[in-house]
């Protein structure tokens, strides 16, 4: 009687133990999957701010003086020769204009400009390629977008073209641009340009969202893949064992 009774306790340490393990396996899982969707959602953030900005490269430390904006809306275009353009009526707007971080030394920190809207921004990339070659107090000065790095690593997935739910977002979010920014004082080959520059984010902020999701679903199966799993060691069930076999193809599909 002993004995049974000590291989029961046994057995029920060993079962506590695996419920305690698969406890804290799951809570694991359910971390990295909120943190993988917290990153996910920051890129799509960090896109959306960086929207209309861009980076200018190797101007000297301090030049803008104590009023950054006034000095690089007035800089801007004499410098691109926006101010000679009869199409620009209005004067560039810039919301924020600072230093990136970092220490100062001999290599100017990069300046990061937030344009007040995307026709702007558009004005800029325009003339960088009429004059691709910039000087400013014997510096040669750059002038990129301001694009993160996942951005920088992006490319456009085909298949989303054959996506009914992509157009239709696409098509609302052109509307929404035009609806803005197509006005009298704006060209064609602007508000074209611009219009390309806005797409490209909305693009981008599409498909972060979208990736959400579907991290989201694949970590929801790879869970059910363990439970069944787990279940199936416990007692086995020819329906548990279908759903795991059905569930590990649909991850191999994906694969």
């Amino acid at each position: 009687m002993e004995d049974k009774f000590s291989k029961l306790s046994e057995t029920l340490d060993r079962f506590s133990a695996t419920l305690e393990s698969h406890s804290k396996r799951e809570k694991v899982t359910k971390t990295e999957k909120k943190i993988k969707e917290l990153e996910a959602g920051m890129v799509e953030m960090e896109n959306r701010s960086r929207r209309d900005n861009i980076r200018i490269l190797n101007l000297k430390e301090g030049r803008e003086g104590n009023q950054p904006l006034q000095f690089f809306e007035s800089w801007l275009p004499t410098l691109l020769g926006l101010d000679a353009n009869p199409a620009i009526k209005s004067r560039i707007k810039i919301d924020r204009a600072h230093r990136g971080l970092g220490p100062r030394n001999a290599r100017p920190r990069p300046v990061i400009i937030n344009l007040h809207n995307s026709r702007d921004k558009s004005w800029i990339l325009t003339a960088l390629r009429k004059k691709p070659t910039l000087e400013h107090d014997g510096q040669r000065i750059y002038i990129q977008q301001d694009l993160s790095a996942a951005a920088r690593q992006w490319h456009l997935n085909s298949l989303l073209l054959s996506n009914p739910a992509f157009i239709s977002y696409l098509e609302a979010e052109w509307k929404l641009y035009i609806s803005k920014n197509d006005t009298s004082d704006t060209s064609a080959s602007i508000l074209w340009e611009a219009g390309k520059a806005f797409m490209r984010g909305s693009i981008i902020s599409y498909t972060a969202a979208r990736k959400i999701i579907v991290l989201s679903k694949q970590l929801d199966l790879e869970q059910q893949i363990k439970n069944l799993d787990r279940e199936l060691k416990m007692s086995f069930s020819t329906t548990a064992f279908k759903k795991l076999e059905a569930a590990r193809s649909l991850t191999n599909s994906k694969g």
